[in-house]
């Protein structure tokens, strides 16, 4: 039970944390 949920969670607060900082906007853009 250590496989697919750590990555889910990871890229959810991952993608909560770019758009919070929009960092990743900058970097894309």
């Amino acid at each position: 039970m250590m496989g697919p949920s750590i990555s889910i969670i990871f890229l959810q607060k991952l993608f909560i944390f770019c758009h919070l900082s929009s960092v990743c906007h900058h970097k894309l853009s």
